[in-house]
């Protein structure tokens, strides 16, 4: 009978709709897409994983106690007061979801585990490799346009800049895209163990190497890594680990690359000496953590706050086109006033929202927001909720850097997932009327 069931695997027109009481259920439609369904444990979106959230501020501010630089002067206290309108309003609402998912769970019969995803293999390699196409488009186009690679023209010693490549408008599509083609390629290897997934994650970072963009690397590993965790557990710690270190080396290699380790070690700043054989990608990771919470602290305490929501949507709106619309121009943003270093302007995620949004009240606004969607995404059951969750984690973890909930780079992958989310909807709907409607005369089970 195994014979016969390969046989009927190589029939055409067919779909397979489930295993049921040891029976294959297939359904022979005309033009209809192979649908594989399966049932998959995602342990983050169980409440008791919002730690994750709050570690890399943990981290931090330990990380700023040690007071290895001349930029770690303020006190802790300090450091405290201007980062609580940020944390506690999003670790309150994630209590009250938490509270309220006991409440319910208790008061059910037979409570389903929270963790329970639904995934559709299918139709996630069809949406992969629409994707995948729109990225590689939009790439050569990119290139066309500008006519050499940032990597080489900057190995060669060109002064060119990674911020020079790209067509305004489109260039944060492509690094969107690319995030959540890695993402969802990531994901459909961790289910099927097929490598071809893996070397399309690997073609994406070969393209973010050569876009010289250490942002999306970061944005990718992370996002890659709480799939990894979620999907396979911790038992590989140690391979989690090795994956850690070389996303930090890469960071300072790219770093190495675009400023140069010795004028870098100079803007640093150090109060010890640092050593030689070890790679300046861990001295690039304290500096990038500790520098942004000293410039925030300096901005909560010499900026008075504004609205301006022009400024705030700014991210959205290609600069070219922001030009056009209101007449007003980005500054460069390395002469501010409560930059502890003029090579260093980053002033964690808060920075563009404390200034025009009314202070510490459009903080606890942006919080509770933030606060807000974790929930949501962690309450719905769907493939494609679950990588927007992996998204908002990395971007959660990110928002001691920047704001990549407001960043086109990021945050369009949200949109890239809904889309595919509502396809996928609309797809299973229009498969189970054909299965309603042909249950009679099309279905076909197979015993194994």
């Amino acid at each position: 009978m195994e014979k016969d069931y390969f046989a009927l695997l190589q029939m055409p027109n067919r779909v397979f709709i489930g295993e049921s009481c040891g029976e294959k259920q297939f359904i022979f439609a005309r033009h209809e897409w192979l649908s594989m369904k399966q049932r998959i444990s995602f342990p983050w979106k169980s409440p008791s994983a919002v730690w994750f959230v709050f570690a890399p501020w943990i981290l931090v501010i330990f990380l700023y106690w040690l007071d290895l630089t001349i930029f770690s002067e303020a006190s802790i206290v300090r450091v405290l007061r201007a980062l609580a309108p940020g944390l506690i309003p999003t670790a309150l609402v994630l209590l009250l979801f938490a509270l309220f998912n006991l409440v319910s769970t208790a008061f059910k019969r037979r409570p389903e585990p929270e963790a329970i995803i639904t995934v559709d293999l299918g139709h996630a390699y069809k949406m992969n490799r629409v994707l995948l196409k729109v990225f590689y488009a939009i790439l050569v186009l990119e290139f066309l346009y500008f006519g050499q690679i940032p990597l080489i023209s900057m190995m060669l010693g060109s002064d060119v800049t990674h911020f020079d490549f790209g067509i305004p408008g489109l260039h944060g599509l492509l690094y969107a895209i690319g995030a959540a083609v890695a993402t969802i390629s990531f994901s459909l290897y961790l289910l099927t163990q097929q490598r071809k997934y893996l070397f399309q994650v690997f073609m994406v970072l070969l393209v973010f190497l050569l876009l010289v963009t250490r942002k999306m690397f970061l944005v990718v590993g992370l996002q890659m890594l709480i799939l990894y965790i979620g999907l396979v557990g911790w038992r590989r710690i140690g391979l989690i680990s090795l994956c850690i270190l070389a996303v930090v080396y890469i960071f300072g290699f790219i770093g190495d690359i675009r400023t140069g380790r010795e004028q870098f070690l100079d803007l640093a700043g150090l109060k010890v000496d640092y050593p030689e054989w070890l790679p300046s990608g861990f001295i690039w990771v304290y500096i990038y953590g500790i520098t942004p919470i000293a410039n925030y602290v300096n901005m909560t305490e010499l900026l008075t706050p504004t609205f301006n929501f022009v400024d705030l949507f700014s991210w959205a709106i290609p600069p070219r086109i922001l030009s056009a619309l209101f007449g007003v121009e980005l500054i460069g943003g390395f002469e501010n006033d409560w930059q502890v270093s003029g090579a260093f302007n980053v002033a964690s995620g808060f920075a563009n929202i404390f200034p025009t949004l009314g202070g510490q009240v459009g903080i606890i606004i942006f919080a509770t927001f933030v606060g807000l969607l974790i929930g949501y995404f962690a309450k719905v059951k769907s493939f494609y909720h679950m990588l927007s969750l992996c998204t908002i984690y990395a971007s959660s973890v990110l928002m001691v850097f920047n704001n990549n909930l407001m960043s086109l780079n990021v945050a369009f992958q949200f949109v890239v997932y809904l889309i595919c989310s509502r396809l996928a909807s609309s797809s299973a709907r229009g498969q189970t009327r054909f299965i309603n409607g042909s249950s009679s005369t099309g279905r076909h089970h197979v015993k194994t």
